[in-house]
């Protein structure tokens, strides 16, 4: 990896789905010390899902979330900050 790649980790199948983008992360910084010693990376705009899918439903409450409308599909979910 290098700086200004973005890196992505594809599961084969999630829920059904194939080749399903599961972590996808930006390499921002890589930071190398002298030789023997330690180095590092900084990440930026890093996001994973989880392998167990939870389906939202009409009701379902997250905290001070709860989804007021989910359709059958999947691709739309109104939620409301009930706090």
């Amino acid at each position: 990896m290098n700086e200004g790649e973005v890196y992505t980790y594809i599961e084969k199948n999630v829920n059904g789905e194939s080749d399903v983008p599961v972590f996808v992360t930006y390499v921002d910084s890589i930071f190398t010390g002298a030789e023997g010693m330690s180095a590092f990376v900084q990440f930026r705009y890093t996001w994973l899902i989880s392998r167990n899918v939870l389906k939202i439903k009409a009701g379902d409450k997250f905290g001070v979330f709860e989804a007021k409308e989910a359709n059958e599909n999947c691709d739309f979910i109104h939620i409301l900050n009930r706090f």
